[in-house]
């Protein structure tokens, strides 16, 4: 038997429409990137805070591995053999946080920090529930930036307001060791987002868009994760355990143990 990884991305509408085959989605891309390797679930929703993805966090994260409530429990997921994305803020980051009683889609940015690590626990307690010893070499999740925008377009939202929320996943990432894709920078050898030319609707990626944060992640997975890798090696030889034998192994069976 073998065992697949499990690729769960948690955020926001930007995540929920990284499916998108009209935009190449970069969630599309990752699925064809772990095709055979591993199952990509996309738990993007559409509007959401990061107060919002927290408080219901039971029902819309941990509800899907029940009974255990571990997400190690995803069906024929090996131990380790997982990869979490954290890709909230771009809704946070409005200017609309509400008035008058009254709850906006916007959350002050020391909240928001409050929020990201209070996810950040519940994942980690939600894996560590699959290990008596838990993972003291870190865990194998990846914070993703919120990133630039357009405010002609989105006049409750602004790159100075914006990139505050940026810097507390820089921050946090720093603070728990976990790697950060930051959409505002080059330092990974992926040119930053650009509201302009990688967004459709000067929020929402394009296929330019999503190209870059694809191949941000890459260079994030190749880097962090070795064992996460799904490639091939220099034989052209799967680097990363497959789902079901190599078919090189099947052709070479004798026929009567077929």
């Amino acid at each position: 038997n073998t065992t697949k990884a499990l690729v769960l991305l948690i955020g926001d509408s930007i995540t929920q429409q990284g499916f998108s085959t009209a935009q190449s989605g970069w969630a599309a891309s990752l699925a064809d990137y772990y095709d055979r390797f591993g199952d990509v679930v996309n738990r993007g929703f559409s509007g959401y805070n990061s107060r919002w993805i927290l408080e219901g966090f039971e029902g819309l994260i941990k509800h899907d591995y029940e009974p255990s409530g571990s997400i190690m429990s995803h069906k024929g997921v090996g131990l380790d053999k997982y990869l979490i994305t954290l890709f909230l803020g771009a809704n946070d980051a409005s200017e609309d946080i509400g008035v008058g009683g009254k709850v906006g889609q916007g959350v002050e940015v020391d909240e928001y920090e409050r929020n990201i690590n209070g996810i950040l626990d519940k994942l980690v307690a939600s894996i560590d529930d699959a290990s008596s010893t838990g993972r003291p070499d870190g865990y194998n999740i990846v914070l993703i930036t919120p990133g630039p925008c357009d405010h002609a377009q989105w006049p409750t939202r602004s790159d100075a307001r914006v990139s505050k929320y940026a810097s507390v996943i820089r921050s946090i990432g720093a603070s728990r060791s976990l790697p950060v894709v930051d959409l505002w920078s080059s330092d990974d050898g992926v040119p930053p987002l650009n509201a302009a030319e990688d967004m459709w609707d000067g929020l929402h990626f394009n296929a330019s868009g999503n190209a870059k944060v694809f191949r941000k992640l890459q260079v994030v997975i190749r880097a962090r994760f070795p064992h996460l890798i799904p490639e091939d090696d220099e034989k052209g030889m799967p680097m990363m355990e497959m789902h079901g034998a190599h078919w090189s192994s099947m052709a070479n069976m004798p026929a009567s143990g077929r």
